[in-house]
């Protein structure tokens, strides 16, 4: 099924992914606006699903695209990501975050 038969998918997808640029930009305004240090930076190895090009593409620069967070390296393979959080409580807690956008672009994609 391509991307034009899932519209409902689309539309919930771009919904879901403004209200976390939202969320993590205003994250972000609040860190710099205080005078007190809220961030809690960290490096996380994301396992990857197998993935086409073009879908490992997308996923890295949604995750770049956000604040906060962005892929730092990339294995050759696409077994795995680097990612850098600002705001990272526990490396489970990242790796969740990024595996629950990874599902819904597949989702969206397959």
């Amino acid at each position: 099924m391509s991307m034009i038969n899932k519209p409902w998918l689309l539309t919930k997808f771009i919904g879901i992914y403004c209200a976390d640029l939202f969320y993590s930009a205003c994250k972000i305004a609040w860190d710099v606006a205080t005078i007190r240090d809220h961030s809690s930076p960290g490096i996380v190895k994301v396992p990857l699903e197998k993935q086409s090009d073009p879908e490992v593409t997308l996923l890295a620069n949604l995750i770049t695209f956000s604040p906060g967070t962005m892929v730092v390296d990339l294995a050759p393979d696409k077994s795995f990501a680097l990612v850098h959080f600002m705001f990272i409580d526990t490396p489970d807690e990242a790796i969740a975050t990024i595996k629950t956008l990874e599902s819904r672009i597949l989702e969206l994609l397959r």
